[in-house]
């Protein structure tokens, strides 16, 4: 079982749910555990990330977290951060986010790069 959980759980409760839910009929071995990676959305560094993709793009977005597992976990303070906007055409050629053939509208990567240089000045005033 591949599964991920939130902060409010830990990998040796959810194997004894597990366990239990199983009604002694099954045996749990945990291969690995990663404890969930969280950094809160108030913190200084992440509002300086979202401030910087709300004053680029006019909108008056929140922060969020998904589900999966990102390289920003190997880091001691780090976030996946981008402008993904689900309802933006991709170009005739090209596939959506993660798909083989990914690709963007230049003018939306022109956005992003603001947004990540908006943000890195922001970010180079913060005390971490």
């Amino acid at each position: 079982v591949d599964c991920r959980y939130p902060t409010t759980m830990t990998g040796e409760k959810l194997s004894e749910a597990i366990l239990a839910a199983s009604g002694g009929c099954a045996e749990v071995e945990v291969l690995s555990d990663n404890k969930p990676f969280y950094i809160d959305a108030g913190s200084p560094a992440i509002q300086a990330c979202i401030g910087a993709y709300n004053e680029v793009t006019g909108e008056n977005k929140k922060p969020f977290t998904i589900g999966g597992g990102t390289y920003a976990r190997d880091f001691p303070f780090a976030v996946s951060f981008g402008p993904e906007h689900d309802d933006r055409p991709f170009p005739a050629f090209a596939g959506g986010i993660h798909s083989a053939d990914e690709a963007a509208n230049t003018d939306y990567f022109m956005e992003a790069l603001k947004i990540y240089i908006l943000a890195l000045i922001k970010l180079q005033n913060i005390e971490l």
